[in-house]
């Protein structure tokens, strides 16, 4: 496994999912390449085309989904349908709801000290725009000041709220091996020791590099999901045609943890805020008075309305396939 990290061809490595090896490879790559040089200038503009390309997909996807199951439209019956989504919804809800009510509590409390319940509370505005929005970058405003807050000083937030919004995906990495396990066990193949090991190193990595547009990471379980020898198949409409409905679940737990892991940054750092810091000021805003500034329309307000809008198209797409009487052909 060691020997492939390092690829021959880069392009094919792209074009065959190799997942691993594309992330060390852009690993490599971005460690030696100069921050403001040609090449940067490029990989940006690559960027932008690729995020152009992926918010186009997203607004087709709902058309593409219906035609990718509409020729098994009436080969499965509804009840083995139905326990199939169940089994997939309540694995990754029961998955999210352990790690966020349990496991990250318990390192809450016993790095702070502080009732994480009553934190997690506090911090509800963010969590509850986080599911309504799918989106974190979407919620960081709202995760500002509710980290604000917590009492959390300025610098923390500064640096914690951000850097969590982009790579602290909690909900995404425990998406990803649910979803996976899944497409595999709906086809009849077991998984050894190391196929696990596999799926958990690459969707923490994968995890990190999800773009903030919701429903991204869709793209990231089909080359996890090969990286294993596991086929995409019917079942994978499955997946998209409720993804804008887990989505919401995996963005509240990932703001909550940003918001989590900003009370530890404190708690460890001992850091405080200046007296005179006037960006303390500057925030001291109402909530109702923040959301109204980001959906007016103008300025910083139009991004997340376009996030908005992008994905409740997705939404009203995906019930219209969700209430189909039969959806895929389980292989």
């Amino acid at each position: 496994m060691f020997e492939s990290l390092i690829p021959d061809n880069i392009v094919d490595v792209l074009a065959t999912n190799s997942l691993l090896t594309a992330l060390f490879s852009a690993i490599v790559i971005g460690y030696v390449i100069k921050p403001r040089g040609s090449l940067m200038r490029a990989v940006e503009e690559i960027e932008a085309i690729v995020m152009l390309i992926i918010t186009v997909l997203i607004y087709l996807a709902p058309i593409g989904v219906f035609f990718l199951i509409l020729p098994n439209l009436w080969r499965l019956e509804i009840g083995e349908i139905g326990q199939n989504l169940g089994i997939l919804i309540g694995g990754t809800l029961a998955m999210m709801v352990i790690h966020l009510f349990i496991l990250i509590l318990i390192i809450v409390f016993t790095f702070t000290r502080r009732n994480a319940y009553a934190t997690w509370i506090k911090c509800s505005w963010a969590w509850i725009t986080a599911w309504g929005s799918a989106s974190s970058a979407t919620t960081l405003p709202v995760t500002i000041r509710c980290i604000l807050n917590l009492g959390v000083p300025v610098t923390v937030t500064k640096f914690a709220a951000p850097l969590g919004c982009l790579i602290n995906m909690d909900g995404t990495a425990i998406y990803f091996p649910v979803v996976v396990v899944f497409l595999a066990a709906t086809q009849g193949i077991t998984l050894n020791a190391a196929d696990y090991i596999i799926i958990v190193v690459l969707s923490t990595l994968a995890s990190i590099g999800t773009t903030l547009i919701p429903s991204s990471s869709l793209v990231l379980v089909v080359m996890i999901a090969s990286s294993v020898g596991i086929p995409i198949t019917g079942m994978y409409a499955v997946v998209v045609a409720i993804d804008w409905f887990l989505d919401r679940f995996r963005t509240a737990v990932n703001v909550s943890c940003d918001t989590f892991a900003a009370v530890v940054v404190t708690k460890m750092t001992g850091i405080k805020d200046d007296e005179d810091d006037s960006y303390t000021e500057e925030l001291n805003v109402d909530l109702s008075s923040l959301y109204q500034t980001g959906y007016e329309g103008r300025g910083e307000g139009v991004g997340r309305c376009r996030y908005v809008g992008i994905n409740m198209h997705s939404l009203f797409g995906s019930w219209l396939i969700f209430i189909l009487p039969s959806i895929v052909e389980v292989q």
